[in-house]
């Protein structure tokens, strides 16, 4: 269920999924990499004051033993900078997570149109 917002070359956009962790002791996702972005980050938003910022986790996010973390927009989530093109609405781009322990993981995220009830911001 991995999805990521259209977006253009001009504007950073949101990727979100739900992780889960079928092993016995907690992971770390570490890392996120695009082919379609120059840069990609694990971020979670965080709003104080009325003001929302998008801050990289620079320790990772924890993904608990037999649990799950959802990757959702206004929380976590994977921010693709520097777009390489367009992400267009209907097509898929691949994203692989980094994990301290378990590796290596591709997940291909379907492109979605933003609606109004997202916004058109990345996080």
């Amino acid at each position: 269920g991995a999805w990521v917002r259209a977006g253009t070359t001009e504007r950073p956009t949101g990727g979100y999924m739900v992780v889960r962790n079928a092993g016995a002791a907690d992971d770390r996702l570490v890392g996120v990499r695009c082919d379609a972005a120059g840069t990609a980050e694990v971020h979670q938003t965080v709003t104080e004051g009325g003001e929302a910022a998008m801050l990289p986790l620079a320790e990772g996010l924890v993904v608990p033993a037999g649990g799950e973390v959802e990757l959702k927009p206004g929380g976590y989530h994977v921010m693709l900078m520097a777009l390489r093109r367009d992400l267009v609405a209907g097509e898929t781009v691949p994203l692989t997570l980094e994990f301290e322990v378990g590796g290596e993981v591709v997940v291909e995220a379907e492109v979605r149109p933003v609606t109004a009830m997202d916004g058109d911001s990345g996080g």
